[in-house]
């Protein structure tokens, strides 16, 4: 009996594993469905997906770059100077400590990585929401302009910080929807031609005021457009990767940022901005108020 038993039980095992085999060589042949039958050029072609596309551009910027989990980038791009102090003797506090006392930086130090992994997130979203404007159905063509415009001024905010703080990287300007193989990196000069192309058009079709706060508004683009082409305008000695830029162009780029201020602080009520008197004020907390873009001569 016990051997009958046996060879029935191996019997059984045999066919079972015959079985479990076919229909993993059957599973991996399966072709997928999408349950929900949207597609995402379908999604994102509608009001209400193309909204939620331009929202999800400023996710990866609260999150991880500047808001609510490490603020990477801010510390990144502050520690080691008076603004930090290591609060633990002896630096023993992990990443943070190594930034502010200049210690084992490196890449292997998250807080670098994090932010431009952060910043190129909200880079792809944008160059979705740039590319889906042309497809949506269904928003006031005002309107729409006013949401692009949004995306504009993201990629160009992006694009700043990326090439002022890790130079002439990858430069892409559509989605990327597959695995990338290589990145090609551009030129601090191909970087400028896009960042001021884009304010360019930022500053024309943002709106003067956003329903929601924390969205990118008109006073903010003229702001960083006077920033990014006083600091364009430096790339005259070719370092850093950069072609010079000649003496006209410099001077064309003073001016162009000369303008952009000017604006700002002859309309500073128009823009619901102001310029702050001295510079503590900048830095006192208890002067800040919501929607307020303020703005200082030697930020710019």
């Amino acid at each position: 009996m016990t051997m009958k038993k046996n060879y029935i039980m191996t019997k059984i095992s045999g066919i079972l594993c015959v079985g479990l085999t076919a229909m993993l060589l059957a599973g991996c042949s399966l072709d997928e469905e999408n349950l929900s039958a949207i597609s995402t050029d379908q999604e994102w072609s509608t009001a209400e997906g193309f909204e939620k596309l331009l929202n999800s551009c400023y996710v990866p910027l609260v999150r991880v770059v500047y808001g609510q989990a490490e603020d990477t980038y801010i510390f990144e791009s502050e520690s080691g100077t008076d603004i930090w102090q290591d609060p633990v003797n002896g630096g023993t506090n992990g990443n943070f400590s190594k930034c502010i006392r200049y210690q084992d930086m490196g890449p292997s130090v998250y807080m670098f990585y994090e932010a431009y992994q952060g910043f190129y997130a909200t880079l792809n979203n944008c160059n979705a929401v740039i590319e889906y404007a042309s497809k949506v159905n269904g928003i006031e063509e005002a309107k729409l302009k006013e949401l692009t415009a949004e995306a504009y001024f993201l990629r160009a905010h992006c694009l700043f910080n990326i090439v002022e703080y890790y130079g002439g990287k990858y430069l892409p300007t559509t989605p990327t929807t597959e695995a990338l193989t290589s990145l090609p990196c551009s030129s601090i000069n191909e970087f400028y031609d896009v960042i001021l192309s884009d304010l360019k058009i930022a500053m024309a079709d943002l709106p003067v005021k956003q329903d929601i706060t924390g969205h990118a508004f008109k006073a903010a683009a003229y702001h960083l457009y006077a920033k990014a082409c006083l600091t364009y305008a430096s790339y005259t000695d070719g370092k850093c990767g950069a072609t010079p830029i000649s003496a006209d162009e410099q001077k064309r780029l003073w001016t162009e940022a000369l303008n952009a201020t000017d604006e700002l602080i002859n309309n500073a009520s128009q823009y619901n901005v102001k310029l702050y008197q001295n510079i503590e004020e900048v830095f006192d907390e208890t002067r800040q108020t919501q929607r307020l873009c303020s703005l200082s001569l030697t930020h710019l």
